[in-house]
């Protein structure tokens, strides 16, 4: 499990060096599994001496693994995701975004988000995209964004999945459809305007007919702006505390002449419906909802 909370508080006592050694681990995970040792000095400028105690600053703070000389043929780091949370942390409060952090509260299988504050006191939704280095599925699912890259480490698919989103809410938030507000994203962390509600699929709604209709209200309104969902579920709607729906986790969008658009919002609808029903026990007219939604 990933330990933000020791990031948090290792951050004020971070200096210059340390970042910059992180920084060289970083851009070496660009093109080796294990940055060799010999790679970090001429990258950093550092002598040996100090090299070598960054290394082991970092490795206290499990921010860095470090590899036996015997299992590659040379000694090698690789970041830990706590390294890579703590470049994020370091350059968003840096950029003026971040001023502080609160707790967790909100946790997923592929991410997990705390409260940010910003600057001005606005509360923010940090979310950190977690897919582990053996996600092969993950992978395949951004199969046409990395297959020109011979190295693929889990920095650059994390990476990616929070640019993705980023730019699906960029799209979608000016438009009026009901998603968070994006405010910036470095890295595998993005940052929202922090939202209270619920998952769907934590709430027992009063109207589940109204909420039903409401989803597909903002999906219509996503369509018309380019976009599909493409991974909706009970997961991924928010009821706020007011009643309103907002959709969330929009990390698998395509844009709408995307090949596999069609059947995606078949997917989101077939989602969607099963569960209404399952829940609820709600008639629903997926055909119906289908000529809606589908292009014509």
């Amino acid at each position: 499990m990933v330990m933000v909370e020791n990031v948090i508080k290792v951050l004020p006592t971070m200096e210059t060096e340390d970042f910059k050694v992180l920084r060289a681990i970083e851009d070496g995970m660009r093109t080796h599994e294990w940055v060799p040792f010999d790679w970090l000095l001429d990258r950093t400028g550092m002598d040996e001496k100090e090299l070598g105690y960054r290394l082991t600053r970092l490795d206290r703070w499990d921010m860095i693994i470090r590899t036996r000389r015997q299992e590659v043929g040379y000694l090698g780091y690789q970041l830990r995701p706590e390294g890579y949370d703590a470049l994020a942390l370091k350059t968003l409060t840096d950029l003026g975004v971040l001023e502080g952090m609160g707790p967790e509260f909100g946790v997923g299988k592929e991410s997990d988000v705390r409260l940010g504050i910003s600057p001005t006191g606005v509360e923010l939704a940090v979310k950190f995209n977690r897919i582990g280095r053996t996600s092969l599925t993950k992978i395949k699912r951004y199969r046409e964004y990395v297959k020109d890259k011979r190295h693929i480490s889990w920095l650059y698919v994390n990476k990616l999945t929070a640019e993705r989103e980023f730019e699906g809410l960029l799209h979608l938030y000016p438009e009026g459809v009901p998603v968070p507000r994006p405010v910036a994203q470095d890295r595998h962390v993005l940052v929202m305007k922090r939202f209270h509600g619920k998952e769907l699929a934590e709430r027992d709604v009063d109207d589940p007919e109204a909420v039903f209709e409401d989803i597909w209200d903002a999906y219509e309104m996503a369509l018309e702006v380019g976009v599909v969902h493409g991974d909706l579920s009970q997961f991924n709607v928010v009821v706020t505390d007011e009643g309103d729906v907002l959709l969330i986790d929009w990390t698998h969008w395509v844009e709408v002449d995307h090949p596999s658009a069609e059947d995606l919002i078949k997917r989101d609808v077939r989602v969607v419906c099963d569960y209404f029903r399952r829940r609820y026990g709600l008639k629903v007219d997926e055909r119906g909802l289908l000529r809606r939604l589908l292009p014509r």
